[in-house]
């Protein structure tokens, strides 16, 4: 019984340490950050695009969500939908980290909040390529 309880929580541990955590709100907050800087219309429209199919995405994941009875678990089922808008996202927040590197050379966003955006930017875009190449109908989570 001792052993059982270790192995599941050594478990736990171990997924709650190879997991890479995703929350819409983050996103949110470092992109609408940036449109308080004085950037190019063209990237402002990128951004408030990105934060409504990130919205999109996460309304979407949280419906296909269902809990795993007696786990901290939840099980995504896919669907066309949810699949079409990680690859967007995906694609949005790759433009995003491109355009990002010509608003650096104009100097209209602080440095420091620049790195923050970008590497949150490299983190959840990797985030979302690992969920984009799921090939089951389920993922475990």
């Amino acid at each position: 019984m001792i052993r059982r309880i270790q192995a599941e929580k050594l478990e736990y541990a171990a997924q709650k340490a190879l997991t890479y955590r995703v929350k819409s709100s983050t996103l949110a907050i470092l992109l609408e950050r940036l449109l308080q800087n004085d950037i190019r219309e063209e990237f402002a429209h990128l951004v408030e695009d990105t934060l409504v199919i990130n919205e999109e995405f996460f309304e979407d994941l949280l419906a296909a969500s269902e809990k795993v009875p007696g786990s901290h678990r939840s099980k995504i089922v896919m669907n066309d939908t949810l699949k079409k808008q990680g690859v967007q996202l995906h694609r949005m927040l790759s433009e995003i980290g491109e355009a990002l590197v010509f608003e650096s050379e104009m100097y209209t966003i602080d440095s420091y909040e620049l790195k923050i955006v970008e590497e949150y930017l490299d983190s959840m875009e990797f985030s979302i390529s690992l969920f984009n190449q799921q090939k089951g109908m389920e993922i475990s989570c």
